[in-house]
């Protein structure tokens, strides 16, 4: 794995993923490699490059691991947040748009509430997943 130019380059074998794509701020489940990563070859050789461009609507990612893991009382202790795909207007190019509902624990902490709507595009959410950086949705 390296970083060219803000795209992750995974030179590995896809059934060798870790569990979590670690090289995220967000925790992004392996599930997610393809609707992230596309396969390109040099010298007869595969190597994926994030630039797929292909999330979709009910997609959803969490700010913590414990979300994944069902484990919704410590998820709502923490300042953590849930930011789910609404609707998506074309995939597979940078440029696609995004309709995203921002989700954090409610005062009582016992279950999640729509903070606020985000239109953005399959790039900039990328780039959020990158760096975790809300203000970029």
């Amino acid at each position: 794995m390296s970083s060219s130019k803000d795209k992750i380059v995974f030179e590995g074998r896809v059934v060798d993923l870790p569990e979590y794509l670690r090289w995220y701020a967000i925790p992004i489940p392996a599930a997610f490699f393809k609707a992230l990563f596309k396969q390109y070859s040099k010298d007869g050789k595969p190597y994926f490059v994030d630039d797929a461009y292909a999330l979709d609507v009910g997609d959803v990612v969490y700010s913590h691991k414990d979300a994944y893991a069902k484990n919704w009382g410590e998820f709502l202790k923490l300042d953590g947040f849930v930011v789910q795909i609404h609707s998506v207007t074309g995939k597979g190019n940078p440029g696609d748009s995004l309709m995203v509902g921002i989700y954090k624990p409610n005062k009582k902490r016992d279950r999640v509430k729509k903070e606020r709507s985000a239109d953005t595009t399959q790039e900039d959410f990328l780039r959020f997943l990158r760096t975790g950086d809300l203000t970029l949705l």
